[in-house]
């Protein structure tokens, strides 16, 4: 599995040749969760359909977990991969 993502920068840097220009796009919020592990769960899940996506949140990359319970954490996609991410989502019972 690889390592988790939290920067948007590697979203825009990852783009693949067949890809529209990441430039073009803007960085999205497909889900919000409470933990981290539900939100590590659902990047992968949005990984392994093919979609690129970070977590964002402010725990100090999880030293402070108890931030959680204060501001959630975002897994974040591009603009173009948005519905196609909420769908797989929804589709998991990860929404």
């Amino acid at each position: 599995m690889s390592e988790p993502q939290y920067d948007e920068r590697q979203l825009y840097e990852q783009a693949e040749p067949d890809d529209p220009d990441p430039r073009d796009q803007t960085v999205e919020i497909a889900a919000e969760y409470d933990h981290r592990y539900e939100a590590e769960h659902a990047r992968t899940l949005l990984e392994e359909q093919g979609i690129r996506g970070i977590i964002w949140s402010d725990d100090g990359g999880g030293i402070y977990p108890s931030v959680g319970y204060l501001e959630r954490y975002q897994v974040r996609v591009l603009s173009g991969d948005l519905e196609r991410a909420r769908d797989a989502l929804r589709e998991f019972g990860l929404k």
